[in-house]
């Protein structure tokens, strides 16, 4: 599987945003290099364990900026990144019971989702942000 590769198209314009996206693809890059995952690695465990509570704290962040500058599209936002949740727990889950199909599920899921919702849900507020001052 190829790696995500960072690039200004990725940009939303928040630095410390841009920097956290940075470091997921990193976290992702880190997974789909290690060629020997398995459901029964205690790598994929602890790379999920850490990669949940990244997400989560980038999230947040995320979710913040959007509230404490009146962002409209703020519960749309919210939705996605709660379906976002719901999917890497399933994920854990099935780490949990050895699923085998869990890495490449995880890697597939991990670089779709990420340059997907950066690309297409994330760029909505990269002019909203920019027009506050956010930057």
């Amino acid at each position: 599987m190829e790696k995500l590769i960072w690039d200004e198209k990725y940009s939303v314009g928040v630095k410390d945003l841009d920097n956290q996206h940075k470091a997921i693809f990193n976290l992702i890059n880190h997974l789909i290099e290690n060629k020997h995952l398995t459901s029964r690695s205690e790598s994929i465990t602890a790379a999920l364990s850490k990669m949940t509570q990244y997400f989560r704290e980038h999230l947040d962040r995320e979710e913040k900026y959007m509230k404490d500058y009146g962002y409209p599209e703020y519960e749309e936002h919210v939705i996605q990144h709660t379906q976002f949740k719901k999917k890497i727990m399933e994920l854990n889950l099935d780490t949990m019971v050895h699923k085998d199909s869990v890495p490449d599920n995880l890697l597939l899921f991990l670089k779709e989702w990420w340059s997907n919702h950066i690309l297409e849900v994330d760029m909505r507020y990269y002019s909203f942000f920019n027009d506050k001052g956010l930057k």
